[in-house]
């Protein structure tokens, strides 16, 4: 068969490659095609020479991949070391060809992960490491080719791919939880879930992920014997219980985590260990901030400027004291942090008339923290993002009780270029904030489609949604020249554009 695949291709006969392609996918046993295993290779090298030979790309794809699961498939039946064998060179192989005969069309390609796919579903069964590794090598060519969901056949692609992955996922680590592998069935969760959630970007298929691993983490906590563990432990949690879009879950995992930060720093306050008591206190208020705004809870806001007050208190304590026992002094940066999330937790409680000067102390502190962080990249753009986000905000303040249409739309322009500021190359959720100003702005009929509510929603944020609606009333406000009418829908759609930082 080989030989003959390699005559044709001398003869540059592309139809009769074709047909040898069309002849292994039909499972057509040709002189010397050999076992079922070995037809993958051989239609993998009718596909090379097709291709070379100037054959469609899609054609010769379909074949070679339907192929893929029929060999894939084949190999599942042998047993013994043969099988090891044979199963671990048809997983190379599939490596190979997912990489090779994907990249030149679309609909091919689509095909071609399709089919990785159906053999990776009906190996699920028989041989679960096999069907995961299939699934990985999917995962990796959708990411690799740029799928960004934008159309019906790339989101039903993802979808599969993603629900497949949850599966087989949630299989294997109950298998490893069987065998006493607990905290490596938490980590894979974990893993997949990323996966799933910023690979694949299929939200809903990442929330079964992010139960189970909760479940699973609730269930290793007694073990974190050591203080910091526990707190690493709570906080890893907190993050993944955004996943799940159930604001009763993570205000629950705020608590958590909240009731472990007071304690320690309240250890460390009667030690006399200042700083570190207001390290605790500090990531507590942060924690308490971020969860006011994916909540909406008034209380965590009021939390937020309880704790980042005392976190001061405790700062000016240890500078003020002569007996301090080491010399070590706080760092500048962590005072405007603190002012900064002060103000701008105030301004979230505050009238309209008086947040807007709230959110420009905000803005301004975190801008002075920025300078003073500069050396720390990672710092350096967080406070720059509060910065602007606070700015974007003072704008959206102004708006609402600015006097005509103009200067409402003004502002609103000035918000959007704050949010363009925000997130330096993450840009994340700040960025679909940017995009939905704009279009009411630019007067387009729907400010927030279909697909931006998608990708607010891989965000994390609680309610995308509510973000369309109440951007279409701002948008309808506007077009009516109604003053009052557009300063309420401004100030609704403003409580929707909360701080969510990409890396938590």
């Amino acid at each position: 068969m080989s030989g003959l695949i390699a005559m044709l291709g001398v003869l540059g006969d592309t139809e009769g490659l074709e047909a040898v392609g069309d002849c292994l996918t039909e499972r057509v046993q040709l002189p010397g095609a050999g076992k079922p295993g070995d037809l993958a290779p051989l239609a993998h090298e009718a596909f090379v020479k097709a291709f070379e030979t100037g054959a469609g790309v899609r054609s010769a794809a379909v074949a070679v991949k339907a192929l893929a699961v029929e060999a894939l498939l084949a190999v599942l039946e042998i047993g013994g070391e043969e099988g090891e064998e044979a199963r671990s060179n048809m997983a190379d192989w599939a490596a190979h060809l997912t990489s090779e005969v994907v990249g030149s069309d679309p609909e091919g390609d689509r095909s071609t992960l399709h089919a990785m796919l159906d053999a990776a579903e009906q190996a699920m069964e028989r041989h679960l490491q096999l069907a995961l590794m299939l699934l990985d090598w999917t995962v990796r060519q959708t990411r690799d080719l740029g799928y960004h969901v934008t159309t019906e056949p790339d989101r039903e692609l993802t979808a599969r791919a993603a629900r497949l992955l949850t599966d087989g996922t949630q299989r294997m680590a109950d298998l490893m939880t069987r065998q006493e592998l607990d905290e490596a069935a938490l980590n894979l969760v974990e893993l997949e879930l990323h996966r799933v959630l910023y690979v694949l970007r299929e939200v809903e298929a990442a929330k079964p992920l992010a139960v189970d691993s909760l479940r699973r983490a609730d269930a290793l906590l007694e073990r974190r014997t050591g203080r910091d563990d526990r707190i690493a432990h709570l906080d890893r949690m907190l993050k993944v219980s955004r996943v799940t879009g159930d604001p009763g879950t993570v205000g629950d995992r705020v608590e958590r985590l909240g009731e472990a930060l007071r304690h320690a720093g309240h250890q460390e306050e009667q030690a006399g260990r200042r700083l570190e008591a207001a390290r605790l206190y500090s990531n507590l208020a942060y924690r308490q901030f971020t969860a006011a705004e994916y909540t909406g809870v008034t209380r965590s806001y009021l939390l937020t400027v309880y704790y980042f007050e005392k976190t001061q208190a405790l700062r000016a304590e240890h500078l003020s004291d002569p007996h301090t026992a080491d010399a070590r002094h706080p760092q500048a940066h962590l005072r405007f942090e603190a002012e900064g999330f002060i103000y701008g937790a105030s301004g979230r409680l505050a009238r309209p008339e008086a947040a807007s000067e709230l959110y420009d102390r905000a803005a301004s502190a975190h801008a002075r923290a920025a300078k003073l962080a500069f050396d720390n990249f990672e710092l350096h753009t967080f406070y720059l993002t509060a910065a602007c986000f606070f700015d974007a905000h003072s704008s959206l303040a102004r708006a609402t009780r600015a006097g005509g249409v103009p200067e409402i739309l003004a502002l609103l322009a000035g918000a959007t270029g704050a949010f363009h500021e925000c997130g330096g190359m993450f840009q994340h959720a700040f960025s679909s904030y940017e995009a939905v100003l704009g279009r009411i702005l630019d007067k387009a009929a729907d400010p927030c489609p279909g697909d931006r509510v998608r990708e607010l929603s891989r965000t994390l944020h609680p309610a995308a949604q509510e973000v369309a609606v109440a951007s279409s009333a701002v948008a309808a406000a506007a077009e009516s020249g109604n003053p009052e009418a557009l300063r309420a829908a401004v100030a609704r759609l403003a409580s929707q554009f909360i701080f969510l930082y990409p890396t938590g």
